[in-house]
């Protein structure tokens, strides 16, 4: 600290306040990096885009193209510019370096008539054929050496130093199926060698499992420089402080096995490998995570809700590998019809029992795929949801979700097999009709993707507002039956099985009641998919929002995920917020 003097402490004191203020005082950090930030925008402004600018404007290149300008540049300014450098620039670079060290020689500028000559026997040089040839061939061979060295070179290290690894590995393996094969028992061997080996045996089975631990977990990782860097560097400078816990514990719990001499080297050396581990567990999760994130389904598909496998269309649906509610209530309408018998007692018991587990797995699925989600919005930190229970019946069942704060009875959301779909709808939305924007944003944007995971075919609320419209229907095995105005002597059906377009029939009554051709996926639920990307950038947490979290801020739509304010792309619902049915 030479350069600053008497200044070393006070200069220090600063610094160190200035970076506790940054870590502890979330708006002192705000302002100082948009000071920062304005600082740089200012600099790369005066140095860099203003520039640029003025060089790009079509007089200057007009300027900068033009024949005069060009052979003064070449038989001028460039020569004098490098003499002038070589000249008046190094030397004084190098007394600023060297400035506080008396030992180093020190060197003079040049006057002006050397910068002048050393700039005329450039011009000289560089002008003439060999010289124009010189720089030409100079120029082309730095491209060609920057570009392979961009392209080639870097790229060719990665691969040669990850197979180099692998192949280290790979020996290791060999190695260690070498051993272990030789000491596998084989027909035609004496006593006193089965002997020998069943003794080598078992110390070469700890042996090598202390072989693969250390190198894969620890010494692979630390000396690999792909995955050393930046985890295993990271992982170093946070055990610092602990080293001499670490040491003083491995070297006293060592000592009385393998004595002072053999503690010592043992301790250090799982020290410096020590963090080895992380980055083998970074490495590791990481590959697993790209592998699991290329080999999952692109589209939001339906998940498991059953504790036997099943899924939202398996547990109401009957069928032969499906059907879990049917069948319990098939079993139940057998047993009443039986005689009052122990039996019949211990049946009912059992269907009972089948029946509360049917109805806890759907629980635990809308609690998870849900209710969790409405926890990644502040807005209803405030006021949680609860799943009051689940009621199943013969081909359906239907949940009940609790808000105490927005009201006392039951949101409900029934689900039922009709006609080989699974039809879902909000049958009361009850305290729901008391939410604010985000609270029923976030909440229709989570029904959306609750409706894809349980397998819904078929949304009320959607067909009513897509199709159908105020007339009474039904959903009959031959499709969509509306009767307009409620005259049902007067039949309008709608193919739901039909590609593209579903198309009211006949179409010319169909067309005075205002039923007109849609498209399929505004109607069947299930043909608007919902990418994995889309669903989880709309539950994404931003970063700006801890940062408010922690100075208290008021929380803005930008410290939100996209969930919290964004529509749902399907009308899921048929009553909006509270603020847009007051309006």
């Amino acid at each position: 600290y030479k350069w600053m003097g008497d200044q070393t402490v006070p200069l220090s004191v600063t610094i160190g306040f200035l970076v506790m203020a940054l870590v502890h005082l979330p708006k002192f950090r705000g302002v100082f990096w948009n000071v920062v930030r304005l600082a740089w925008d200012v600099v790369k402004a005066v140095f860099y885009d203003v520039p640029v600018y003025v060089f790009r404007l079509p007089l200057i290149r007009e300027l900068w193209r033009s024949r005069w300008f060009t052979r003064v540049r070449r038989t001028v300014l460039n020569p004098l510019f490098v003499s002038w450098i070589a000249t008046q620039g190094v030397p004084h670079v190098y007394n600023f370096i060297y400035r506080y060290n008396t030992s180093a020689a020190k060197l003079e500028p040049q006057p002006g008539w050397m910068v002048l000559l050393l700039g005329v026997l450039m011009s000289a040089a560089i002008n003439s054929r060999l010289g124009r040839d010189a720089e030409e061939l100079a120029g082309e061979w730095m491209a060609n050496r920057w570009h392979e060295l961009r392209t080639r070179f870097l790229a060719a290290v990665f691969e040669w130093v990850m197979d180099f690894f692998k192949w280290l590995l790979h020996l290791l393996e060999r190695f260690i199926y070498a051993v272990d094969e030789w000491l596998r028992f084989h027909s035609g061997e004496t006593w006193l060698t089965v002997v020998v080996k069943a003794i080598l045996g078992v110390v070469w089975s700890f042996a090598s499992f202390l072989i693969r631990i250390y190198v894969n977990l620890l010494i692979e990782p630390t000396l690999h420089p792909v995955k050393h860097f930046p985890v295993v560097t990271v992982a170093h400078k946070l055990l610092l402080p602990a080293i001499i816990v670490i040491e003083s514990w491995m070297r006293n719990g060592l000592t009385p096995y393998l004595g002072e001499a053999f503690a010592g080297p043992i301790t250090w050396f799982n020290i410096v490998f020590l963090p080895g581990i992380f980055g083998f567990l970074v490495w590791e999760l990481k590959e697993n995570w790209r592998l699991y994130a290329t080999n999952r389904v692109q589209w939001l598909t339906p998940v498991i809700i059953g504790s036997h496998g099943e899924r939202g269309g398996r547990l109401v649906k009957p069928g032969f590998h499906s059907g879990t509610l049917p069948k319990l209530f098939g079993r139940l309408r057998r047993l009443e019809n039986k005689p009052p018998s122990f039996h019949r007692f211990s049946e009912r018991r059992a269907f009972r029992e089948a029946l509360e587990h049917t109805e806890r797995d759907i629980q635990r699925f809308v609690e998870r795929d849900l209710l969790k989600l409405l926890t990644y919005c502040v807005s209803w930190q405030e006021t949680p949801v609860y799943c009051r229970g689940v009621h199943a019946a013969s081909n359906s069942f239907l949940v009940e979700l609790s808000c105490p704060k927005l009201g006392d009875r039951a949101m409900e959301i029934l689900f039922q097999e009709q006609s080989g779909w699974l039809v879902a709808t909000v049958a009361s939305q009850s305290w729901l009709k008391y939410a604010n924007p985000d609270q029923f944003h976030s909440f229709e944007t989570a029904l959306r993707g609750f409706y894809h995971k349980a397998g819904v075919e078929l949304v009320r609320e959607q067909m009513e507002r897509q199709l159908v419209g105020p007339h009474p229907y039904d959903i009959a095995s031959e499709g969509l039956t509306i009767w307009p105005e409620r005259r049902f002597d007067d039949e309008i059906v709608c193919d739901l099985h039909r590609r593209h377009q579903i198309r009211p029939v006949p179409a010319a009554r169909a067309a005075d009641y205002s039923l007109h051709p849609v498209s399929r996926e505004l109607v069947v639920f299930s043909e608007s998919k919902l990418p994995w990307a889309e669903w989880q950038e709309l539950w994404q947490q931003p970063v700006i929002d801890a940062e408010r979290s922690e100075s208290g801020a008021p929380v803005s739509t930008d410290s939100l995920p996209l969930a919290c304010y964004q529509s749902a792309r399907n009308n899921l619902l048929r009553h909006g917020p509270a603020s847009d049915t007051t309006n």
